[in-house]
């Protein structure tokens, strides 16, 4: 009976286990968390000017967690009470509650590529639409060149070298970052093992006040370094110095106190993953944003699903021996995304000075041109000043109305008549 009982045991979890990998390979192939963040940047960056369009990411982040908070404080309560089967049900319905509230208050058309957008568009594959709102919209092209579009968007061909530079400086550096932080996906194995032995309800609380921390300190931080000048490529390498001093902090944590303690500086970690959005749509034409975005999105995808793997793997192995060399083979590993930004900050300096001389040169032709414009103007309204004949009054009539100068009527006496003259010079100089 019991040898029976455990092969129908054994048969059950395997089922579990089948029905489990399915699952997420559905869920893998709707796309999920990665196809909203995807649609939710997009629309911020359609809908926010460039200069506050890196603060706008980070507010959408910090909601986004913050909203995670409630779930997760939630969510480790019911587990103890009812277990976890529910809420893959409750998962469900709230995924088809977004998908009614997407169809139904998001419109497309108020997200095509406006007049502020471009303004910057120089492609030949943008058209202008007769509507009354100005609204610009792409040319339609086949499926399979908007697939190959995805991975050519980022050619060197496209743009300036430096540039193009840029792009790839912050796509490298975005790929290490995420897959670097995927490493604090352990750490649930971490806080479930001694000498933390935490339960559901402990993680839960963990993660509520984790997310609450995350989505305030954020906006707090990019606030202040805004406000203090950082450009963007500094302020991820400021937030990787922070993330290597909160996985070293937590690699050596002994206690539940030294876990919290890592909320305070954790928040400021994460800017890379926000910025990136921000710094390659300043980077991109407005029509090539959804592309760049997609290939952004996959890069994501991967990252963690790699990343995650990895450090699931190399965790297995060596917390018997050393329970640290995960977290401390991820501080190491991040600093190459640091210096990236290093790179990143300095090149990005010497664009924007060439900017700021082109703009410059710009202004100067265009005040040449204006300047050019008035003097041939000036020009042709003196000619037409000195097509106008001379024009003589006599001194003492009362009315004072003017007569041609060679009407046989008027005295020719010059000492009881006044001769006026036109000068069309003087005339110009007034204008």
């Amino acid at each position: 009976m019991e040898r029976e009982q455990k092969e129908k045991e054994g048969e059950s979890s395997k089922r579990a286990i089948n029905i489990g990998t399915i699952a997420s390979i559905v869920v893998g192939l709707s796309g999920s968390g990665s196809v909203l963040i995807f649609v939710l940047h997009l629309i911020a960056t359609e809908c926010t000017t460039e200069s506050e369009r890196s603060s706008r990411f980070v507010l959408l982040g910090a909601i986004t967690t913050s909203i995670s908070a409630v779930a997760s404080f939630v969510i480790g309560y019911y587990i103890s009470w009812r277990g976890f089967t529910d809420l893959f049900w409750i998962a469900l319905m709230l995924q088809l509650m977004s998908i009614v509230v997407g169809l139904r208050f998001i419109n497309p058309s108020q997200f095509i590529v406006g007049t502020s957008a471009t303004l910057e568009c120089k492609n030949d594959c943008l058209s202008s639409s007769p509507s009354a709102n100005n609204v610009y919209i792409r040319k339609p092209s086949k499926l399979w060149a908007e697939f190959f579009e995805v991975f050519t968007v980022f050619a060197f061909n496209r743009r300036s070298r430096k540039k193009s530079i840029s792009l790839y400086l912050t796509l490298l550096a975005f790929a290490v970052y995420i897959f670097t932080s995927s490493s604090m996906s352990v750490l649930l194995w971490y806080l479930l093992s001694v000498p933390f032995c935490w339960s559901s309800k402990e993680i839960g609380n963990y993660s509520a006040v984790s997310a609450v921390a995350s989505a305030v300190l954020r906006l707090v931080g990019i606030e202040a370094l805004t406000k203090l000048g950082a450009s963007d490529p500094l302020v991820c390498a400021i937030s990787h110095i922070l993330f290597c001093g909160s996985v070293v902090w937590t690699a050596f944590a002994q206690h539940n106190w030294a876990i919290y303690v890592t909320l305070l500086i954790s928040p400021f970690t994460m800017y890379q993953g926000s910025l990136t959005w921000s710094m390659i749509s300043k980077w991109l034409e407005p029509h090539e944003r959804s592309h760049a975005f997609t290939f952004v999105t996959e890069t994501n995808v991967i990252m963690i699903a790699a990343g995650g793997s990895f450090f699931n793997w190399l965790y297995a192995r060596t917390i018997v021996h050393n329970r640290k060399f995960t977290f401390l083979l991820a501080a190491g590993l991040n600093i190459i995304p640091f210096i990236l930004n290093i790179y990143l900050l300095l090149v990005t300096r010497k664009l924007a000075a060439e900017d700021n001389i082109t703009r410059l040169m710009e202004i100067d032709s265009d005040v040449t041109q204006l300047l050019e414009r008035d003097t041939n103007m000036a020009q042709d309204l003196e000619e037409d000043l000195n097509g106008i004949p001379l024009m003589k009054t006599d001194e003492g009539t009362a009315s004072g109305q003017f007569q041609p100068l060679f009407d046989d009527s008027i005295d020719a006496n010059p000492s009881g008549s006044l001769n006026l003259r036109f000068i069309s010079r003087s005339r110009t100089s007034n204008l």
